[in-house]
């Protein structure tokens, strides 16, 4: 028995889920800004993400690919550690400054 021409065709587009396109792969560049950010070495990066430093600088270079998820993984060490923002460290910095010029 054939099977319909209407079995066959694609559903109507209101009936597909949406899919969300994919991000973008993160660059070497982007990944070594958020360590420097951070005040990470690559080393210490490495440790935190279970790779080895020479994988941190190869991605960072451009040599090797990152992988896949890297920006997920880097978004939970981000909630994990609550890294204080720069405008954080600085306050605290003058704060240190300050104390220290009342206590002379």
């Amino acid at each position: 028995m054939p099977t319909s021409r209407l079995s066959r065709r694609a559903r109507p587009v209101e009936d597909r889920p949406y899919v969300p396109p994919p991000e973008p792969p993160m660059t070497g560049s982007a990944l070594r800004r958020w360590r420097l950010g951070r005040g990470l070495s690559q080393v210490t990066l490495a440790a935190l993400l279970g790779v080895s430093h020479q994988a941190i600088s190869t991605w960072e270079i451009g040599t090797r690919p990152i992988r896949a998820g890297l920006r997920l993984t880097l978004t939970e060490l981000d909630r994990r550690l609550a890294w204080p923002t720069p405008t954080v460290i600085e306050s605290q910095a003058r704060n240190q400054r300050l104390k220290r010029r009342a206590r002379q």
